[in-house]
């Protein structure tokens, strides 16, 4: 987005694989925000897992050119 936020979904395949994605995420110096937006059970034709979605906040230096 223009405010510097990135939308993402994916799935993980338990919730403990989902924790562990967010706390990497949470640790990357450029993310300033990591906000779990939904999160459901998957069971389908394409497999088990969490659904999620969540949304990233950047700092402004990610947008900056030298």
């Amino acid at each position: 987005t223009i405010e510097g936020g990135v939308a993402l979904g994916g799935r993980a395949e338990d919730f403990l694989a989902l924790h562990r994605q967010l706390e990497e995420l949470r640790a990357v110096p450029l993310v300033t925000k990591v906000t779990l937006k939904d999160i459901h059970l998957a069971n389908g034709e394409e497999g088990t897992g969490v659904d999620f979605s969540i949304g990233l906040t950047l700092a402004e230096n990610v947008f900056r050119f030298r």
